[in-house]
């Protein structure tokens, strides 16, 4: 029996808000952040097939305007987000496998092997599919990790001569 375990942090994305394209004046278009911010992968929602990863604030609609732990950066000013400081969902992994040898003569043997792959069937989830903080419909994710695939199962027997 063998068993492989993967726990990882999820990728790393960088947050920005709605009205971000006409705050372009000093670069690159962050909030500024005070306090904290709650992310978490919910339940999935069968009718919409997706699962909601963070809830959006209130619009931001003028500069310097708060909503939730998010401001809106004043003009010609940088917010303090930085660069993917924020992650998405974690990954948890697991494969097993079980083998098992026999002996028929001396020189012929054989092994059965049972393999799983996600044996628990964690989904690996995608990043949230828009990552403004005000817009609506945000913080919502729509896809697994492309490496990702759900539970496997595969039989086998090697046979030595």
């Amino acid at each position: 029996w063998n068993t492989t375990f993967t726990i990882a942090s999820g990728l790393p994305f960088t947050p920005s808000y709605n009205e971000c394209n006409n705050d372009r004046d000093t670069g690159p278009c962050r909030p500024s952040i005070k306090g904290s911010f709650h992310q978490s992968a919910g339940k999935f929602d069968p009718v919409a097939r997706s699962v909601k990863y963070f809830t959006p604030v209130a619009p931001l609609a003028n500069n310097g305007d708060t909503s939730g732990p998010f401001v809106r950066p004043a003009i010609a000013t940088f917010g303090n987000v930085k660069r993917n400081s924020f992650t998405g969902p974690g990954e948890f992994m697991s494969d097993m496998a079980i083998f098992k040898n026999f002996s028929f003569t001396e020189t012929v043997k054989a092994q059965f092997q049972a393999q799983f792959f996600n044996v628990f069937n964690h989904p690996v989830y995608n990043l949230p599919g828009n990552s403004c903080i005000d817009c609506g419909g945000a913080g919502v994710i729509n896809s697994l990790q492309g490496d990702s695939r759900m539970r496997e199962f595969q039989l086998g027997v090697r046979l030595n001569f």
